[in-house]
């Protein structure tokens, strides 16, 4: 089983966390992938970390300026070479087993378009306090005819899609917000999937979230929705009125301060077998994080001194 897996990632301004994404990808015990890093136009010049890598499968595309991750994630795409497509944000990090695990699942269910998993959330020290599973996923692993259309019952970032189903479409390059949810939606509507509860994908979600950035995803899923309004009149009205509303219950959650207790709440507990497995996870990879960039650290700690 040595397929080929494209991993996606746009990046913008986060030299502070790619390196620990780049270090979960090395630390795969699937080793046949490719990396596309898509560089929108940062400023602190995350090519000196993919530089002082070396690493073949890690490649760097420099867009001129800021287009917005709907642009970058297509230029990835476009330049994609594998067998099997997988998405990597920046300022995420991988299970060590992701990738293995996934194309089992995927060359068991030959049928299915895409697999997505878990994603263990963290707070800004990289502990575990709680998991993101799919919706209506009631044991480890279930398949779904393709889906009715609605809202994306799971999360875009730790699944696998099979890159002859990926090719078939195309990331909206006007979206800055949502366009994985876009993009996932036209997959799901023509082909089955299958959801595991495993988790997979460490999702960095307290530190990424604003009120700035989750109202301008509402108003990104706002703008997917009216691509529908003829093929689902009822249904896309429905659904972004219940947007509207939740954008305001957002505003209101942020005036109040409590946004960050009712985002972890939007996630499962933790039982003490998992936060002892992610621990494990967490020792592995950024012990390899520290052997890879610590000379670049300690480079920039003494210019720095200087």
């Amino acid at each position: 089983m040595n397929y080929l897996v494209s991993v996606i990632m746009p990046c913008f301004n986060a030299t502070n966390t790619l390196p620990l994404a780049l270090a979960s990808l090395i630390a795969q015990t699937h080793e046949n992938w490719e990396c596309l890093v898509v560089d929108d136009g940062s400023h602190d010049h995350p090519d000196r970390f993919i530089q002082h890598l070396g690493d073949p499968r890690i490649r760097y595309i420099r867009l001129d300026i800021n287009y917005g991750r709907g642009f970058a994630r297509q230029i990835a795409l476009d330049n994609a070479k594998g067998d099997f497509l997988c998405m990597l944000d920046a300022d995420d990090w991988y299970y060590p087993a992701k990738l293995q695990n996934q194309l089992l699942l995927m060359e068991a269910n030959k049928d299915l378009a895409l697999v997505s998993n878990g994603m263990a959330i963290v707070d800004g020290n990289y502990h575990i306090v709680g998991a993101r599973l799919p919706r209506g996923n009631g044991g480890d692993f279930r398949r779904f005819p393709p889906m009715p259309f609605g809202l994306v019952p799971f999360p875009f970032a730790p699944s696998i899609i099979r890159m002859q189903i990926a090719k078939k479409y195309r990331f909206d390059q006007r979206l800055r917000r949502a366009e994985d949810a876009d993009f996932l939606l036209n997959i799901l509507l023509g082909h089955p999937y299958g959801i595991h509860s495993e988790l997979n994908y460490v999702y960095t979600e307290l530190n990424s979230v604003d009120i700035q950035n989750v109202v301008h995803s509402i108003k990104s899923m706002q703008v997917i929705l009216k691509k529908y309004k003829k093929e689902f009149p009822i249904t896309s009205r429905f659904l972004s009125f219940e947007l509207f509303l939740k954008s305001y219950a957002y505003r209101f959650l942020f005036h109040l301060g409590i946004h960050e207790q009712v985002i972890v709440r939007r996630s499962q507990q933790v039982s003490a077998e998992i936060k002892t497995s992610f621990d494990l996870v967490r020792s592995t990879v950024f012990s390899l994080h520290s052997h890879l960039f610590s000379d670049m650290y300690i480079q920039a700690e003494a210019i720095y001194d200087e």
